[in-house]
């Protein structure tokens, strides 16, 4: 399945295109393309999933079997040394210290190579640019790529089957399921891209589709207030990104996310130069930066608020699934390269603590409110714990639609939406 994994992108791509030019002459107005076309994505991501994660338990279990041998290995060996000279007692002593040592030596090798057990690349070349280098269009899938795939599939076909009802009898409603399909594979083609060009490229797509469905409802001044500061905040973070990109393709002459991480790890740089970690952490605090406006993190934190002035299914897209889970993604993506930066590694858990402190108390503070300073915490908890390499990180909160007694404007009485005001 692993081979066919660039279908699952294309797939949401290809239905938005499709829903542009028939969804109006559909029973469903190309609300059935959308989520057949998620749905397929989905069961392609469970067989990737299958593959993959089945490939790290047998890498994880084979590492901790050959261990094991390893460990019997050392024992014997320090018996046998024990009745030569004599000293059992001490020998033995000495054994169990040195198995311990082994043991864990071996549980780490084992994690490790658990951890990067199944890895497949492919890539097409594009073009060239100079003499040494070429732009490609690349697939990069391994267990993160596979559990990313099942959270953005997942809850994006959630969020568009709910958005049949939420969004029904809307003037826009085609409109509204081809901008769904946009962000979703603009989400997946950032997940799976192998090199930090098609990582860009997804970023600032998702970062477009965001712009256009939190103003969805650009008539009202609040909605498009709110849309336009969404994407100067996360774009004022971008910069910080491709400061990052261009820093590490000035180091390593590459935008491969592999063989920048293989690189880093060599401890070279382009050339056979010894690495300079002072540059390598400029460019890791860079691309934290993109992170920061992405994720909604201190201090690049005050448009995820106001992004609910989106249809609630937006807000659920964004908030719960693909938007402010990028810049996790990115983090994680390139974490082999923060283990070598101790400075990038402390920034990200400074600022990951005090985003959980500030959306904490705003969150417990502002229980009867609509925006949703929630979901910070829980991004706040994703940041903090790569960081800490915490196993698992509280599960996400999502927000509750507050729900009007009294009918909005362009929304039908009792709709749950953003634009009303609670009644009591």
């Amino acid at each position: 399945m692993t081979d066919v994994a660039w279908l699952v992108p294309l797939l949401p791509a290809v239905s938005a295109g499709l829903i542009v030019a028939i969804g109006r002459l559909l029973p469903k107005k190309g609300a059935e393309i959308g989520i057949a076309a998620i749905a397929v994505a989905l069961l392609l991501s469970v067989g990737i999933a299958v593959e993959v994660f089945s490939a790290n338990v047998d890498a994880a279990a084979s590492a901790h079997g050959g261990d094991e041998g390893e460990d019997e290995e050392h024992a014997v060996a320090d018996a046998q040394l024990a009745s030569a000279t004599d000293v059992l007692v001490a020998a033995e002593g000495s054994g169990e210290e040195h198995a311990e040592e082994e043991a864990a030596h071996g549980s780490e090798s084992g994690a490790a190579a658990a951890a990067q057990a199944f890895v497949k690349e492919r890539a097409v070349p594009l073009t060239p640019l100079g003499e040494e280098f070429e732009m490609e269009a690349g697939i990069r899938v391994d267990g993160l790529t596979a559990m990313m795939f099942l959270l953005v599939t997942f809850v994006s076909l959630m969020v568009q089957v709910y958005s049949t009802g939420y969004m029904h009898g809307d003037s826009r409603y085609t409109y509204f399921f081809a901008l769904l399909s946009v962000f979703t594979a603009s989400m997946l083609l950032l997940v799976v891209s192998n090199n930090m060009m098609m990582l860009l490229m997804g970023w600032e797509l998702v970062g477009v589709c965001s712009y256009l469905l939190i103003g969805f409802w650009w008539e009202e001044h609040e909605n498009s207030s709110a849309a336009i500061k969404a994407f100067l905040t996360t774009k004022l973070g971008d910069v910080g990104l491709m400061v990052g990109v261009i820093a590490l393709w000035s180091m390593f002459r590459t935008f491969n996310i592999g063989e920048i991480l293989g690189a880093v790890e060599a401890g070279t740089q382009a050339g056979g130069a010894a690495l300079n970690e002072g540059m390598l952490t400029f460019a890791l605090i860079s691309l934290f930066v993109g992170a920061i406006g992405k994720s909604a993190q201190f201090p690049l934190h005050t448009w995820l608020p106001d992004a609910m002035a989106g249809p609630t299914p937006v807000s659920a897209l964004i908030h719960a699934a693909t938007m402010v889970t990028a810049g996790i993604f990115l983090v994680a993506r390139l974490y082999p390269a923060y283990e070598h930066s101790p400075v990038a590694l402390a920034v990200v858990a400074v600022i990951g603590t005090i985003t959980l402190l500030i959306a904490g108390l705003l969150a417990w503070s502002r229980t009867t409110s609509r925006r949703c300073w929630r979901t910070r915490p829980s991004a706040s908890w994703a940041t903090w714990s790569r960081r800490w390499r915490s196993p698992t990180p509280p599960a996400s909160s999502t927000c509750s639609p507050t729900v009007s007694s009294r009918p909005c404007s362009s929304s039908a009485p009792g709709r749950s939406s953003t634009r009303c005001t609670a009644t009591t």
